[in-house]
């Protein structure tokens, strides 16, 4: 049985792949890194001759990505599995991204030195294993020919360990948790006991103020602790988050010409990044740069569900099948139609009610173009009105403005929303204070907080179709040094028999540190009463607002514990101790219109 026919005939059972287990890589440093490595065979006999290879590299273990290793085996690649630097069973000291692109251009060039490797390498993983792929491919190693990024970074700074100024406060959460699950935790039973207590009482320490030297457990590991405080006080764009590591946007000009799928979901801590990465990456070359995105949340890629909403079975996908494909079509040479130069594949979101099994179903369906927004979409501005309406009519009036006091001490909760990497429930939620998330539980609606200033549209007299970008655009003051503004824009259904009381679900959210206003470069403390302009990107989507529905959008200060509080104090990030009230105004008047930007997409009878 020699042919490629007969092989692919065999029986899944005489195919099993044959494993060489814990294979010591060797860098330039004398550093070695695990690597388990996968080869095609037939009835327990390695299959001769040179093959194309996937690598995975991953900081979460390499045998967590067995079933994906014998799946690809057995369709005859070569998988190569490895630990990076410092985890499991890998030596060198772990510093997290800070070192993956040496590490991951080594080992695709120590693989294309192997006889079994024919030359050809395709690289996959999602999260930390997607920022793995870009950093390796800033350095543009020979023979790496093709990736599959799933929910990566484009620039941490921008839009995932930092957002808009403030910090992703999940990347500390993932400190903690990284050290319960350090090699060092592993040798020593007492000292994984205090981390697993550590991890326990996260928020008790984020509650507490910025993490310092010594001042937690983290100390215990000090690479592990130097992390969480280089993103906390790294906080403008500097050289730190230029490293490779953190995002391919520095390394744009760089980048090897290979066919790319970035895969992302709407309610991902990576949305923005995967279109950026999608648009920015792909004017730059020629070859096939696509997207896949769904109504998924960070670890539910390719599922039908996003927190407590439904978007029905036709929202899955089967991302190892279209994988396969992918490296099928780019490592084999084999025709699954992929040769176009720009797709992408998004589910627009259906139209929200009660659901009948979770409290909300949407629906949707899957929309492909080869442009993103698509063609037919327009900015569409609904300007925020001191009545707290909301509308697509400029305000009339000459000094109209909301203010509200922003207590430190008393964040808004999140609740859902583009979460990952803490324990709490990433997705749609009705927005409500609710038990499953921290500072939460009474029960009640957030709009009857005093903090969040929230406006309303009209009823919908036809469906509103929203896909593509989605900005701020404030007018804003302060009593303070410095302040965040936070803004979310939420879809308003009205009552059914599954939702007697209506839902507002939220639809995306973003967040602005007020001291970034003039560029991530710089840091101006605000004057006291002065009104600023400032414009920042929400998270894009794709979703039908109904006819009869309401837009809302929700503007507040704070977002907690997603995005860390801003103490309002003006002192250096990631080092303050004071913390103080802070009175902030959205000015709404003839003026200093502000509003939220959409893009609309216009069709015959929508829109």
């Amino acid at each position: 049985m020699s042919s490629t026919k007969n092989l692919a005939e065999c029986s899944l059972d005489r195919r099993a792949p044959l494993c060489w287990v814990k294979q010591m890589v060797p860098l330039a440093d004398s550093v070695r890194l695990a690597t388990d490595i996968y080869f095609p065979a037939l009835d327990g006999e390695r299959l001769p001759g040179a093959f194309p290879v996937i690598l995975f590299r991953t900081p979460y273990s390499r045998k967590s990505i067995l079933e994906n290793a014998l799946f690809f085996a057995r369709h005859d690649f070569v998988v190569v599995s490895q630990d990076v630097r410092g985890r499991y069973e890998s030596e060198g000291v772990f510093r997290p991204y800070q070192e993956e692109a040496a590490d991951g251009c080594a080992c695709i060039s120590w693989i294309k030195q192997q006889k079994w490797c024919n030359g050809r390498i395709g690289t996959m993983g999602s999260s930390y294993c997607a920022a793995l792929q870009t950093a390796a491919a800033c350095l543009n190693p020979p023979g790496l020919s093709t990736m599959i990024v799933t929910v990566g970074p484009h620039s941490s700074y921008h839009s995932s360990m930092r957002h808009n100024g403030a910090l992703e406060q999940r990347f500390l959460v993932f400190a903690f948790s990284m050290a319960a699950s350090s090699k060092e935790a592993a040798a020593d039973p007492k000292l994984a006991a205090v981390f697993n207590q550590a991890k326990e009482h996260v928020w008790d320490y984020l509650r507490s103020g910025p993490i310092r030297k010594g001042s937690t457990p983290l100390s215990l590991l000090p690479h592990y602790e130097q992390f969480a405080i280089d993103i906390s006080t790294h906080a403008r764009y500097d050289e730190f988050w230029q490293q490779p590591g953190f995002g391919l946007r520095p390394y744009l000009d760089q980048l090897p010409n290979i066919p790319t799928l970035y895969v992302g979901g709407w309610y991902d801590t990576y949305t923005r990044a995967t279109f950026e990465n999608l648009l920015e990456h792909g004017c730059r070359q020629t070859a096939p740069v696509h997207a896949i995105v769904g109504p998924w949340i960070h670890g539910g890629v390719g599922g039908q569900y996003a927190g407590d909403a439904d978007f029905g079975p036709e929202a899955g996908k089967n991302m190892q099948e279209i994988s396969r494909q992918w490296f099928c079509q780019w490592l084999k040479d084999e025709d699954h139609g992929l040769n176009v130069r720009r797709k992408i594949d998004y589910f627009l979101m259906g139209q929200a009610r009660g659901g009948s099994r979770t409290p909300i179903y949407r629906g949707g369906t899957w929309c492909s173009s080869s442009s993103w927004p698509p063609p037919g979409c327009r900015s569409t501005t609904f300007f925020l009105h001191p009545e707290g309406l909301l509308s697509s009519t400029r305000p009339t009036d000459p000094d109209g403005k909301s203010s509200f006091l922003f207590d430190p001490a008393h964040p808004v909760p999140t609740i859902g929303g583009n979460l990952s990497a803490m324990p709490l429930p990433g997705g749609a939620f009705q927005q409500i204070d609710d038990p499953r998330f921290l500072g939460s539980g009474d029960g009640l609606p957030l709009s009857a907080r005093n903090d969040i200033l929230c406006f309303y549209s009209e009823p919908l007299k036809r469906d509103l179709v929203l896909t593509g970008a989605i900005k701020a655009h404030l007018f804003v003051s302060t009593s303070a040094a410095d302040t965040d503004f936070t803004v979310k824009l939420l879809d308003l259904c009205p009552p059914d028999e599954d939702a007697p009381g209506g839902l507002a679900v939220n639809i995306s959210d973003s967040i602005f540190r007020l001291r970034f206003r003039q560029g991530y470069d710089q840091e101006v403390p605000a004057q006291p009463g002065k009104i600023y302009e400032i414009e920042f990107e929400l998270y894009p989507s794709a979703c039908i607002f109904a006819k009869g529905h309401r837009l809302r959008v929700d503007v507040s200060s704070s977002n907690y514990p997603r995005f860390d509080v801003n103490p309002n104090s003006g002192e250096p990030l990631g080092q303050h101790r004071l913390s103080r009230k802070a009175i902030n105004t959205i000015h709404l008047n003839a003026k200093h219109p502000s509003g939220i930007i959409l893009s609309v997409l216009y069709e015959k009878g929508k829109s």
